[in-house]
């Protein structure tokens, strides 16, 4: 090993292998860093360290021709400082090396995480952006080499569908994070951090009365048509009176079904496993349905299997009902916000829904100040009658149709 002295281009150029072994010399300026010349007349800058494991590294930066002295000098001065924060840049430069394809490395996501966390509908988005979307952008590339720019512009591709764009940068932000517990990818490195999601306007539609009193008689007559089976009907008008989400309803099994006790005890749902109440019209409903079977709404062309055939029923009853822009879940938000314009608390709604958040029911916030707004009209009303000597006067709510 030759001595210490300030690895200069005259230096370096002199510096030859001895009896056919390699000799390293170090910079007497810097600490770690040196050159190495192999019999082959090849010279190599490097930097020597340990890391935070007291363990020493070795890490290659480049040949000596395509970089100066200088050059290689400051690019140990950049590794020897993340040292000193703690990083191993000989550990990350080796994981990139043995880094998986994202292909492969999407392949071990879906069956060690997806398949084993994740509900059905949310694996088959995850399946969908895979496929649509990431695979054929990242498909042959390293899990560890795909960076923040290449993120962004995939995102920046799908600006015209805000929703889809959003959501496919959440996929990829936990595939990333995953990676990075696999050891796959630096610590700290996720290429989504930093992205600013797309505003997404958020859609509220509810049901007034007398859209719901259509929906009804739409039901009947589509019922007595034949466009919407009876299994169809009374899913829909199940969700109507529950609140619950369609695929809960559309995949409700007997044993969850207690109508002595006035309740669904679901298994499993969005939020977990959870406690539905149930009023007087839907256990009407339920007691009058055969319980042949494990489903309460089986599939009337897969037998033994849950009802799946939903959509087209319901296309044709809102289309009867003349409610083109309603969808199922609309029933649900619907449910909710009638039980808002009753008076009770968003808590206690929440709890109708199943929402594991009191945030997540605030959607329905307009509603429950359009009650209290009425009870102090109705409070101020009766008071400033009293103050003034004038018999309780009647009044009139500043939204008709609130009580």
């Amino acid at each position: 090993m030759a001595a210490s002295q300030r690895l200069t281009k005259r230096l370096v150029d002199a510096l030859e292998a001895v009896d056919g072994k390699p000799v390293v010399a170090f910079d007497a300026v810097l600490p770690g860093f040196g050159v190495r010349a192999l019999p082959s007349g090849v010279k190599s800058y490097f930097v020597q360290y340990r890391n935070r494991y007291r363990r020493l590294r070795w890490l290659t930066i480049g040949r000596h021709g395509v970089l100066t002295p200088s050059q290689a000098r400051q690019r140990a001065q950049q590794l020897l400082g993340q040292v000193a924060n703690g990083q191993d840049p000989a550990e990350e430069k080796l994981r990139t090396a043995r880094s998986p394809s994202f292909r492969k490395f999407s392949d071990r996501f879906l069956e060690e995480h997806v398949d084993v966390y994740n509900k059905p509908s949310t694996r088959r988005h995850v399946r969908g952006d895979l496929k649509n979307h990431l695979l054929p952008a990242f498909g042959s590339r390293a899990v560890a080499e795909i960076t923040r720019d290449d993120v962004a512009r995939l995102h920046l591709s799908l600006r015209e569908t805000p929703v889809a764009a959003n959501r496919l940068l959440r996929v990829l932000s936990k595939m990333m994070n995953q990676a990075e517990l696999w050891g796959l990818r630096p610590p700290h490195s996720n290429p989504c951090r930093g992205i600013k999601l797309y505003a997404q306007r958020r859609r509220e539609r509810f049901l007034s009365a007398a859209e719901i009193k259509a929906l009804g008689k739409a039901i009947v007559a589509c019922e007595a048509k034949g466009t919407a089976d009876p299994v169809a009907a009374n899913a829909i008008r199940l969700i109507l009176l529950t609140g619950c989400r369609p695929s809960e309803i559309t995949g409700l099994r007997w044993k969850e079904v207690d109508i002595e006790n006035f309740m669904l005890l679901l298994e499993d749902s969005k939020t977990g496993a959870k406690v539905v109440p149930l009023g007087a019209p839907a256990c009407e409903l339920l007691a009058g349905l055969d319980r042949d079977g494990e489903y309460v709404f089986p599939s009337p062309k897969k037998p033994g299997q849950a009802y799946k055939e939903l959509r087209r029923p319901w296309h044709n009853v809102r289309d009867k009902a003349e409610l083109p822009d309603v969808q199922l879940k609309d029933l649900r938000h619907t449910h909710a916000s009638v039980a808002a314009q009753c008076g009770f608390s968003l808590p206690v709604i929440g709890k109708l829904l199943g929402h594991s958040q009191v945030s997540t029911t605030q959607i329905y916030t307009h509603w429950a100040d359009d009650v209290v707004r009425h009870a102090a009209e109705r409070v101020q009303g009766r008071l400033a009658a009293a103050l003034s000597g004038r018999p309780d006067a009647e009044v009139i709510p500043m939204r008709p149709g609130v009580e």
